[in-house]
Protein backbone atom coordinates (compact mmCIF):
# COMPACT_ATOMS: atom_id res chain seq x y z
CA UNK A 1 0.00 0.00 0.00
CA UNK A 2 2.67 2.52 0.49
CA UNK A 3 4.56 1.54 -1.96
CA UNK A 4 1.69 2.88 -4.44
CA UNK A 5 1.17 5.96 -2.37
CA UNK A 6 4.87 6.44 -3.08
CA UNK A 7 4.75 5.73 -7.07
CA UNK A 8 1.24 7.63 -7.56
CA UNK A 9 2.25 10.42 -5.69
CA UNK A 10 5.62 10.77 -4.85
CA UNK A 11 5.58 10.46 -0.99
CA UNK A 12 4.03 8.01 1.88
CA UNK A 13 1.23 9.78 3.00
CA UNK A 14 -0.42 6.91 5.46
CA UNK A 15 3.18 6.12 7.10
CA UNK A 16 6.44 5.48 6.61
CA UNK A 17 7.36 1.66 5.73
CA UNK A 18 10.23 1.97 7.59
CA UNK A 19 8.47 3.29 10.91
CA UNK A 20 8.31 -0.65 12.22
CA UNK A 21 12.39 -0.76 11.99
CA UNK A 22 13.26 2.93 13.44
CA UNK A 23 15.69 1.22 16.83
CA UNK A 24 17.22 -1.13 14.41
CA UNK A 25 18.41 1.94 12.12
CA UNK A 26 19.02 3.71 15.19
CA UNK A 27 20.62 1.25 17.19
CA UNK A 28 22.40 -1.41 14.52
CA UNK A 29 23.47 0.69 11.54
CA UNK A 30 26.29 3.21 10.72
CA UNK A 31 25.63 6.53 12.09
CA UNK A 32 23.87 8.53 9.60
CA UNK A 33 23.30 5.02 7.51
CA UNK A 34 22.87 5.89 3.95
CA UNK A 35 23.85 9.27 4.73
CA UNK A 36 27.47 7.94 5.31
CA UNK A 37 27.84 7.34 1.38
CA UNK A 38 27.61 10.83 0.72
CA UNK A 39 31.08 11.50 0.89
CA UNK A 40 32.39 8.25 -0.48
CA UNK A 41 34.50 9.91 -3.05
CA UNK A 42 37.01 11.39 -0.58
CA UNK A 43 38.82 8.32 -0.65
CA UNK A 44 38.58 7.25 2.83
CA UNK A 45 38.03 2.90 3.41
CA UNK A 46 35.01 2.48 5.73
CA UNK A 47 32.66 -0.37 6.98
CA UNK A 48 29.24 0.20 6.79
CA UNK A 49 26.14 -1.51 8.14
CA UNK A 50 22.95 -0.08 6.50
CA UNK A 51 19.17 -0.80 6.20
CA UNK A 52 16.70 0.61 4.03
CA UNK A 53 13.95 -0.35 1.67
CA UNK A 54 15.31 -1.59 -2.18
CA UNK A 55 13.32 0.70 -4.15
CA UNK A 56 14.72 -0.66 -7.74
CA UNK A 57 16.90 -3.42 -8.93
CA UNK A 58 18.30 -4.55 -12.16
CA UNK A 59 19.45 -7.45 -13.14
CA UNK A 60 22.17 -8.14 -15.62
CA UNK A 61 24.96 -9.56 -17.22
CA UNK A 62 28.30 -8.87 -18.69
CA UNK A 63 30.06 -10.09 -21.80
CA UNK A 64 31.59 -13.40 -20.85
CA UNK A 65 28.09 -14.24 -19.39
CA UNK A 66 28.99 -13.33 -15.37
CA UNK A 67 26.12 -11.82 -13.73
CA UNK A 68 25.96 -8.69 -11.96
CA UNK A 69 23.19 -5.62 -10.80
CA UNK A 70 22.64 -2.24 -9.48
CA UNK A 71 20.27 -2.00 -6.80
CA UNK A 72 19.03 1.23 -4.99
CA UNK A 73 18.64 1.53 -1.51
CA UNK A 74 16.30 4.44 0.58
CA UNK A 75 15.96 5.48 4.14
CA UNK A 76 14.00 8.32 5.54
CA UNK A 77 16.11 10.95 4.24
CA UNK A 78 18.57 9.65 1.86
CA UNK A 79 19.07 7.10 -0.84
CA UNK A 80 22.11 5.36 -2.70
CA UNK A 81 22.88 3.22 -5.77
CA UNK A 82 24.70 0.09 -5.25
CA UNK A 83 26.66 -1.81 -7.61
CA UNK A 84 27.38 -6.02 -6.91
CA UNK A 85 29.64 -7.82 -8.45
CA UNK A 86 30.80 -11.87 -9.10
CA UNK A 87 30.72 -13.70 -5.89
CA UNK A 88 28.53 -11.18 -3.91
CA UNK A 89 26.13 -11.22 -6.74
CA UNK A 90 25.75 -14.74 -6.61
CA UNK A 91 25.40 -15.44 -3.20
CA UNK A 92 23.24 -12.24 -2.28
CA UNK A 93 21.44 -11.83 -5.33
CA UNK A 94 18.00 -13.71 -4.06
CA UNK A 95 17.73 -10.84 -1.57
CA UNK A 96 17.36 -8.02 -4.30
CA UNK A 97 13.12 -8.35 -4.90
CA UNK A 98 11.83 -4.34 -5.19
CA UNK A 99 10.34 -3.37 -2.21
CA UNK A 100 12.54 -5.70 0.15
CA UNK A 101 13.92 -4.62 3.76
CA UNK A 102 17.20 -5.34 4.07
CA UNK A 103 20.01 -4.56 6.77
CA UNK A 104 23.53 -4.86 4.84
CA UNK A 105 27.05 -5.27 6.33
CA UNK A 106 29.82 -4.28 4.20
CA UNK A 107 33.31 -2.25 3.10
CA UNK A 108 34.04 0.03 1.00
CA UNK A 109 37.55 0.09 -0.57
CA UNK A 110 39.38 2.09 -3.41
CA UNK A 111 42.13 0.85 -6.10
CA UNK A 112 43.78 3.76 -8.05
CA UNK A 113 43.20 4.36 -11.85
CA UNK A 114 46.07 4.62 -14.37
CA UNK A 115 45.42 8.69 -14.54
CA UNK A 116 45.58 8.17 -10.42
CA UNK A 117 42.23 9.18 -9.55
CA UNK A 118 40.35 6.61 -6.98
CA UNK A 119 37.58 4.72 -7.18
CA UNK A 120 35.50 2.80 -5.20
CA UNK A 121 35.01 -0.69 -4.81
CA UNK A 122 32.06 -2.03 -2.71
CA UNK A 123 32.54 -5.58 -1.12
CA UNK A 124 29.50 -7.30 1.18
CA UNK A 125 29.67 -9.23 3.90
CA UNK A 126 25.79 -10.07 4.82
CA UNK A 127 22.11 -9.60 3.89
CA UNK A 128 19.72 -9.46 6.49
CA UNK A 129 16.11 -9.31 6.45
CA UNK A 130 15.43 -6.05 8.54
CA UNK A 131 12.49 -8.60 10.21
CA UNK A 132 15.37 -10.55 11.58
CA UNK A 133 17.83 -7.80 12.53
CA UNK A 134 16.41 -7.88 16.58
CA UNK A 135 16.51 -11.62 16.41
CA UNK A 136 20.06 -12.17 15.08
CA UNK A 137 22.51 -9.47 16.19
CA UNK A 138 21.32 -9.30 19.91
CA UNK A 139 22.23 -11.72 22.45
CA UNK A 140 20.67 -10.22 25.45
CA UNK A 141 19.08 -7.25 27.28
CA UNK A 142 20.43 -5.21 30.23
CA UNK A 143 16.89 -3.84 31.91
CA UNK A 144 18.18 -1.07 34.21
CA UNK A 145 15.56 -0.55 37.36
CA UNK A 146 15.85 2.43 40.01
CA UNK A 147 15.94 0.99 43.69
CA UNK A 148 13.30 3.19 44.72
CA UNK A 149 11.06 2.62 41.58
CA UNK A 150 10.87 -0.85 41.80
CA UNK A 151 7.36 -2.24 43.27
CA UNK A 152 5.38 -5.45 43.76
CA UNK A 153 3.24 -4.71 40.68
CA UNK A 154 5.88 -3.50 38.45
CA UNK A 155 7.62 -7.27 39.31
CA UNK A 156 3.84 -8.75 38.25
CA UNK A 157 4.50 -6.81 35.12
CA UNK A 158 7.45 -7.23 34.15
CA UNK A 159 6.93 -11.13 35.08
CA UNK A 160 4.33 -11.02 32.55
CA UNK A 161 6.22 -9.10 30.27
CA UNK A 162 8.76 -11.65 29.95
CA UNK A 163 6.79 -14.98 30.53
CA UNK A 164 5.10 -13.94 27.19
CA UNK A 165 8.57 -13.45 25.41
CA UNK A 166 9.92 -16.68 26.12
CA UNK A 167 13.23 -16.98 23.63
CA UNK A 168 16.83 -17.74 24.00
CA UNK A 169 18.24 -14.44 24.81
CA UNK A 170 19.55 -13.56 28.04
CA UNK A 171 17.77 -11.53 30.47
CA UNK A 172 19.69 -9.14 33.45
CA UNK A 173 18.48 -6.60 35.29
CA UNK A 174 20.45 -3.75 36.86
CA UNK A 175 19.26 -2.60 40.16
CA UNK A 176 20.45 1.31 40.63
CA UNK A 177 20.56 3.27 43.50
CA UNK A 178 22.40 6.68 43.06
CA UNK A 179 21.55 7.79 46.92
CA UNK A 180 24.04 4.64 48.15
CA UNK A 181 25.73 4.63 44.40
CA UNK A 182 25.44 1.26 43.95
CA UNK A 183 24.67 -1.29 41.19
CA UNK A 184 23.32 -4.47 41.60
CA UNK A 185 24.13 -6.64 38.38
CA UNK A 186 21.11 -9.66 38.39
CA UNK A 187 20.81 -12.27 35.72
CA UNK A 188 17.80 -14.01 35.31
CA UNK A 189 18.18 -17.63 36.66
CA UNK A 190 14.75 -18.92 35.11
CA UNK A 191 13.73 -16.73 32.26
CA UNK A 192 15.18 -15.93 28.50
CA UNK A 193 13.52 -13.79 25.94
CA UNK A 194 13.02 -13.52 22.21
CA UNK A 195 13.62 -9.77 21.61
CA UNK A 196 11.46 -8.63 19.34
CA UNK A 197 9.75 -4.92 18.86
CA UNK A 198 6.77 -6.31 20.43
CA UNK A 199 8.90 -6.59 23.95
CA UNK A 200 10.49 -3.62 23.56
CA UNK A 201 7.55 -1.47 22.93
CA UNK A 202 5.70 -2.84 26.46
CA UNK A 203 8.95 -2.13 27.98
CA UNK A 204 8.58 1.36 26.62
CA UNK A 205 5.06 1.74 27.77
CA UNK A 206 6.67 1.03 31.56
CA UNK A 207 9.24 4.00 30.40
CA UNK A 208 11.93 1.35 31.56
CA UNK A 209 15.28 1.90 30.56
CA UNK A 210 17.13 -1.01 28.93
CA UNK A 211 20.33 -1.84 26.79
CA UNK A 212 20.66 -4.29 23.82
CA UNK A 213 23.70 -6.01 23.56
Amino acid sequence: KLAKEKEVVGIYISGHPLDDYELVLKKYCTKGNLAAFAEIDKGNDFTFKIGGILTSVRHMTTKDGRGWGIFKVEDYEDSFEFTIYRDDYLKFKHHLIPNNYLYIKGNVGYYTNPDGTKRSKLSYGDFTDLRDVLEKQSTKIDVNLRLEEISDELIKQLDAIFSQANGNKKLNFNILDHEGKLNLVMPSKSKQVNISKELLAQLDDLNLDYVLN
